[in-house]
């Protein structure tokens, strides 16, 4: 399987270097010339817990420099990028081209299929938690999981064909009809520790060790529930803050993107994930206040 893989952040260059490991033919399609300069020249360069391995070299371009079509594309920019990236990536389409998201936050598949068909869109989440020390160099402190399935339609065949596709490439990876709930608990998940880290300008132990970071947290995760519930999606709230609880010991230095967007000086996704479950509150007319706090708070900052 021919793969583009738009984006070579943390997430980006984790699943390109996995996939050509696992025996994909891998393209890395990236905005950033500095990115894109230093991975030409160095390469991958994948850290799983104290193990290193050797140097992966595959082609990076703009879009613009690349030739398609691919077999699949993966999506792994920020919320607020998914539109014009896929816009400039159209000539890499074919009549069969799958197109995976496995972003954060929500409404992505959405501005996808405003350029690809619906059809051909698979929607998906992972929770592999993955940080970018330099240009290509990616370290991946913990396992995780990725869960997809189809945007619209109901064959099982490309979701369980790109699902095996990354268990040859050592993720936990499934097709999941109730993915959905899956996407919707990640991002409470990230609604309530994205945020907090963000403003605290901490990772995430310092929330755990806190019981006013537990409780803003716990309050976050609650009126999620009731936001999904509003759109009739299954949201299991108990699994969501068991692995809060998990990631306070064990990832306890890890520093969310959006803490690491504002730390450069950049946009966050505080609108494709906060926002966006506003977004559907007011639609139901459910007051959210704790997530309406942080939200605007993280708007202030920026």
């Amino acid at each position: 399987m021919n793969i583009a893989i738009i984006g070579a952040g943390a997430m980006g260059c984790l699943f390109a270097a996995r996939l050509a490991l696992g025996g994909a033919q891998v393209s890395l399609v990236e905005v950033d010339e500095a990115s894109i300069a230093a991975i030409a020249r160095h390469g991958l360069r994948l850290h799983v817990g104290e193990r290193q391995h050797p140097v992966i070299r595959l082609p990076i371009a703009r879009a613009e420099n690349t030739l398609g079509p691919f077999d699949l594309l993966m999506v792994f920019t920020k919320g607020l990028h998914t539109r014009s990236a896929i816009a400039s990536v159209r000539h890499l389409l074919g009549p069969d081209t799958w197109v995976l998201t496995l972003q954060n936050g929500l409404g992505n598949a959405e501005c996808i299929a405003e350029t690809v068909a619906a059809e051909r869109v698979l929607i998906g989440m992972t929770d592999v938690p993955a940080d970018l020390s330099a240009p290509g160099v990616v370290h991946v402190i913990d396992s995780g999981k990725v869960r997809l399935w189809r945007y619209r339609g109901d064959s099982d065949a490309a979701p369980r064909a790109v699902s095996q596709l990354l268990r040859r490439a050592g993720f936990d990876s499934a097709a999941d009809p109730a993915v959905q709930s899956a996407i919707w608990e990640k991002v409470a998940f990230n609604a309530a520790l994205n945020a907090l880290c963000t403003l605290l300008g901490q990772p995430v132990g310092v929330i755990g060790a806190s019981a006013d970071g537990r409780w803003l947290a716990e309050r976050v995760v609650e009126e999620s529930q009731r936001i999904a519930a509003a759109e009739g999606i299954t949201f299991d709230s108990a699994r969501v803050l068991a692995r809060m609880q998990r990631v306070y010991g064990e990832q306890a230095g890890h520093r969310p993107s959006m803490l690491q967007d504002r730390q450069a000086g950049r946009p966050s996704e505080i609108e494709s994930i906060n926002g966006a479950l506003l977004r559907h509150a007011r639609r139901h007319h459910l007051a959210a206040p704790v997530l309406e706090t942080l939200y605007r708070l993280v708007r202030l900052g920026e």
